[in-house]
């Protein structure tokens, strides 16, 4: 990764503008802006890039205003190296890391009976694949019958793909028709859907109306990432204070990565006034329900260092996290096994549907799986 420092003097917004979008390298993380002038229009302007950190400063000149900046980007790099390290030994994941895995792993785990069995089947790599292929086949079926339940988690199977075929298509489909049933983790699921960047299903529109309908209906990760999606302005234009006010919203609920994100909305005063004694204790709720990063900021909270040093090593973080985001930790199980009283009646079911028990069949019978309702 590379950082860029730039010292300005009463600059041009086109000249900086043309600038910046010369540095769009996916190798620089990070773009220092020391403003030699101290021009309030300048520091808004590198408010539209998360990359870019403003650094006000006298007219010192050019070499005193790049050595500010080295002094700022050493003292982020420590605490970036210090974070790192707890990454690299597994203590801590990257920033962020399993947020959405953790709303939709809730959702999942709160499906019921039949749905869930036919999903769990489904998703269960240690069964024969004909009985993985059937059982995706009558969540499906389950699903064109009006479960609002299966049709939630077949619209999952086909956007992740795995056991079926990805098709963003027919997982729109499957998610909408749960959503305009009221079932909220659908909203929520398709509203991150077609806020993505796949061009079969992208509709921004949509996305936030779906998001915003979850929100309404008590998903604090809808609200989260309501937040998320003002704060970037990739989608919409930039709103910090509409984001704050999602965030808040999340936060109140108990969602641990809007209370750190509000932490860090109060530390550096965006959208929100700036105010140290709320961030901290919104850190600190983050971190009694295990947010790591949140306890690396009440760690450094009081010291010397400007907040900027610790939101800028988080951005670092940030880039990090998405570089390696292959290696982020799977989902683990919400706990669903079959037993095999639960498989025999599936069995049946299926005989009813007008499928014939086989040998793989007769086999699994024999191995040992539990499923608990």
């Amino acid at each position: 990764m590379i950082t860029v420092s730039i010292v300005t003097y009463k600059t041009n917004l086109e000249e900086l503008s043309k600038c910046l979008q010369s540095l769009t390298s996916s190798l620089v993380s990070q773009i220092y802006i020391v403003d030699n002038s101290n021009e309030r229009y300048i520091a808004d302007f590198c408010q539209q890039y998360p990359n870019v950190v403003y650094i006000d400063s006298e007219n010192v000149g050019y070499g005193a205003g790049h050595n500010s900046q080295q002094k700022e980007f050493r003292q982020i790099k420590n605490a970036v190296l210090q974070v790192a390290e707890q990454v690299r030994q597994n203590k801590i994941t990257f920033e962020d890391a399993g947020a959405e895995q953790d709303a939709e792993q809730n959702a999942t785990c709160n499906v019921p009976y039949p749905a869930n069995a036919w999903h769990a089947m489904a998703t269960d790599e240690t069964l024969p694949l004909e009985d993985r292929d059937e059982a995706a086949k009558q969540l499906e079926a389950l699903a064109d019958d009006g479960d609002q339940y299966a049709q939630y988690l077949t619209g999952i199977l086909y956007r992740d793909g795995g056991l079926l075929i990805p098709d963003t298509e027919k997982a729109q489909h499957y998610l909408g028709l749960a959503a305009r049933q009221n079932h909220v983790a659908a909203q929520y699921a398709l509203g991150r859907l077609l806020l993505s960047d796949d061009p079969e299903v992208q509709n921004p529109a949509q996305g936030f109306y779906w998001l915003g309908r979850a929100a309404q209906n008590g998903s604090d990760y809808a609200a989260y990432r309501l937040g998320k999606e003002y704060l970037s302005g990739k989608n919409t234009p930039k709103n910090p204070e509409r984001a704050a006010e999602y965030v808040r919203m999340a936060a109140e609920q108990g969602n641990s990565y809007a209370q750190y994100l509000l932490g860090k909305l109060c530390l550096s005063g965006d959208g929100v006034p700036q105010d140290k004694d709320a961030a901290y204790d919104w850190f600190q709720k983050a971190q009694a329900q295990g947010h790591d990063y949140a306890g690396f900021f009440m760690d450094r909270i009081e010291r010397p260092e400007p907040p900027n040093i610790l939101l800028s090593a988080t951005r670092l973080l940030y880039h990090m996290g998405k570089i390696f985001q292959g290696s982020a930790p799977a989902p683990q199980s919400c706990g669903v096994q079959i037993d095999r009283k639960r498989l025999a009646k599936l069995r049946r079911m299926r005989i009813a549907a007008g499928h014939k028990a086989d040998d793989h069949e007769q086999e699994q019978t024999s191995g040992t799986m539990s499923m608990g309702w």
